[in-house]
């Protein structure tokens, strides 16, 4: 007789949650029009990671001894005022520099307060924004020449992002950059 080896996958897998969420993306891509498609693919995002806000956009490069130039920005669950708010602190930001430099490799911040201590300018906002805990991708947008960044955010209550995580970010906002260019 033959005997076939299955591997029975629980229905709820990280897997099987990883594969809805691509192609709930690809659907989003078909029915958003460009200008709201990152907005509900972000929120998309949320379904599988929990966040307290989000905030991403496109970016000039401006070389290694400076931060990126924000040219356009939306956000969820931070105010609108985030990227004014953000250039005011941001040349202290080394969680930012190191997304912008290290392109294409999730960057993590367990704790804002913790790595900077609470008396910078960046804790500081970082209270008043209610959060505590970062995840962010930066990648080459090849038809602009600009930079794509997503940052994720988290209170201090909740845990830090896990390696597992980090690794259904990176494709997720792979999937939203190049469905970004087709939608």
């Amino acid at each position: 007789p033959l005997h076939t080896n299955m591997i029975e996958l629980p229905v709820h897998s990280a897997h099987t949650s990883l594969s809805d969420q691509l192609l709930a993306l690809g659907r989003l891509a078909r029915s958003e029009p460009p200008a709201g498609f990152l907005r509900a693919a972000v929120a998309l995002i949320g379904v599988h990671l929990r966040y307290r806000g989000a905030w991403w956009g496109l970016c000039f490069d401006r070389g290694p001894d400076q931060l990126p130039d924000i040219v356009q920005a939306e956000v969820i669950g931070l105010p609108e005022s985030m990227t004014v708010d953000w250039r005011k602190v941001g040349v202290d930001d080394p969680f930012a520099r190191s997304a912008a430099l290290n392109r294409g490799q999730i960057q993590r911040l367990v704790s804002i307060r913790d790595e900077f201590g609470g008396a910078s300018a960046l804790s500081t906002l970082a209270q008043q924004l209610g959060i505590d805990r970062g995840m962010a991708l930066c990648l080459d947008e090849n038809v602009s020449g600009q930079i794509f960044f997503v940052a994720l955010y988290r209170t201090a209550a909740d845990p830090p992002f896990a390696n597992a995580e980090a690794t259904i970010f990176l494709e997720l906002v792979r999937h939203i950059a190049q469905l970004w260019q087709f939608a």
